[in-house]
């Protein structure tokens, strides 16, 4: 008895189930692996329980527990012997049925421009309201805003009254899009329209009004959500405190975050991220370096953005030797510092220009600052791209590079002595739209310092230095530095 369970012997149906359901093994809490032979096999030893044998009946509950998860039955599809599991849900003609629904609806869900959505849209020709929304969703996340919003008005054509699940992508393509205040006005409409909005239309809008600078209207809306009854959620206090943190409200921010606890909700990463970034642009370091404290002890792991913003909170206060001891710190953990870290260090750390140049060339190694050097089109320009660059890594490298970098590029390269070098400027990605920080005057004292002597021009956004024996030994050449808003010469 027990030696072939439906026609398999019990060691060839645990091979299948094991290869069948192993992502429910590793998806699941559960300890599935001490059901297997060989971990029931260690069990026995560890335990003391050598005499006990793994038998049929193992199998069985292997079995059983499997069919089970899945759902299935015996001779179901991808077990021995059978005929194929009955398909679940009814399939949309021409199209496959089954978890993940049609390829084209996958395909949405993957596309990474606007044309090409367009394109999915028109072979999918959406018809339910399902479908509307998996579209309205895919504009979105390109950034399409007037083509997520026009589908609202086609569901309306084609019979299908958009709901609040519609309703909410187009309001969160709105935000994505930094339209704001359309995206207020379709939660009006959606009232309007006789369909209220939930938790996730709300979080969307203030979402939008995060993007668009608009702190005090995110505000507003989470005022508004409570007056309805509806409880903002984690997602709701994140956009609301980034939208406090955008308008450098600090104070807010920090209310905000004691709100949450009030609430029962506990803050994550991307929060506590937030609210040390809020205390940075309010010049609050210390309080920045407590919210880091406090994330440990309330077992929240930081990652590379806490410890960015807390670096930066240092810097921006002058306090480098505490900016140092984080990067330390950082370096120590499991986070990778980013391009960002390096940025804040550097900073932090420009005034004293040995150590930040052994940092800079860190971030290098590590690949944090790539493409930023490179041969212009012609080959007889050398450029320097600072765009990505804050205001002290810009100085750091530019120091280095026309110290060491130039130098090295041509030995690196005989017969290619570049006519001119330039250094592209710009206000940098890595510091917000609203900071005062200015690259380009930065590298314009900076070139003062160093002795460099910047020829007139009549172009405001060009600085032509006459040369630069330091960097070439017998070569000089022009040197032209050209702000990115303005064409190379």
């Amino acid at each position: 008895m027990g030696e072939r369970l439906g026609g398999e012997r019990p060691e060839v149906w645990l091979r299948h189930i094991e290869r069948t359901v192993s992502p429910i093994f590793i998806l699941s809490p559960f300890p599935f692996s001490l059901f297997t032979p060989s971990s029931l096999s260690r069990s026995n030893e560890i335990w003391g329980f050598r005499k006990l044998r793994f038998s049929w009946v193992g199998h069985m509950l292997l079995a059983t527990l499997a069919f089970g998860l899945l759902g299935g039955q015996p001779g179901g599809q991808g077990l021995p012997g059978g005929r194929g599991a009955r398909p679940r849900g009814r399939a949309r003609a021409g199209k496959p049925s089954g978890r993940g629904g049609s390829p084209l609806i996958s395909s949405l869900r993957l596309a990474s421009s606007s044309a090409e959505v367009a394109r999915l849209v028109e072979e999918l020709n959406p018809r339910t309201g399902k479908d509307f929304t998996v579209c309205i969703s895919a504009y979105g996340r390109v950034r399409d805003w007037r083509s997520a919003t026009g589908l609202l008005d086609q569901m309306r054509q084609s019979g299908s009254v958009p709901n609040v699940i519609s309703f909410s992508a187009a309001i969160s393509a709105c935000g994505k899009s930094g339209q704001w205040e359309r995206a207020l006005e379709l939660l009006d409409e959606m009232r309007r329209s006789g369909v209220e909005p939930n938790v996730i239309s709300f979080s969307a809008a203030i979402s939008a009004c995060e993007k668009g600078g608009q702190w005090e209207r995110a505000l507003e809306l989470l005022q508004e959500m409570r007056q309805c009854g509806i409880e903002p959620d984690v997602i709701s206090y994140s956009a609301a405190i980034s939208a406090c943190e955008k308008g450098g409200q600090w104070e807010r921010a920090l209310e905000l975050l004691e709100e949450m606890r009030q609430c029962g909700i506990e803050p994550d990463v991307i929060i506590y991220s937030a609210a040390i970034s809020a205390c940075e642009k309010g010049g609050q370091w210390e309080r920045a370096l407590e919210l880091l404290e406090e994330m440990g002890r309330c077992g929240v792991e930081p990652n590379v953005y806490s410890f960015s913003a807390a670096i930066q909170a240092c810097a921006a206060a002058g306090q480098p030797a505490p900016a140092l001891q984080l990067f330390n710190r950082l370096e120590a953990s499991q986070v990778d510092a980013s391009m960002c870290c390096f940025n804040a260090i550097l900073d932090a750390l420009c005034a004293q220009p040995d150590r930040a140049r052994e940092l800079w060339k860190l971030g290098c190694a590590r690949g944090c600052y790539h493409s930023f050097e490179r041969w212009g089109s012609s080959g007889l320009r050398l450029q320097l791209d600072l765009h990505e660059l804050s205001e002290g890594a810009a100085e750091t490298a530019v120091r280095w590079w026309l110290e060491e970098g130039v130098h090295d590029r041509v030995n690196a390269t005989p017969g290619a002595v570049p006519e001119r070098l330039e250094l592209i400027t710009g206000w940098g990605k890595s510091r917000g739209v609203t900071d005062t920080g200015d690259v380009r005057a930065r590298i314009e004292t900076v070139l003062r310092e160093m002795g460099a002597t910047m020829l007139p021009t009549d172009n405001l956004g060009i600085l032509v230095i006459e040369m630069w024996p330091r960097a070439m030994d017998a070569y000089t050449w022009p040197m032209v530095i050209c702000d990115r808003k303005l064409a190379l010469v």
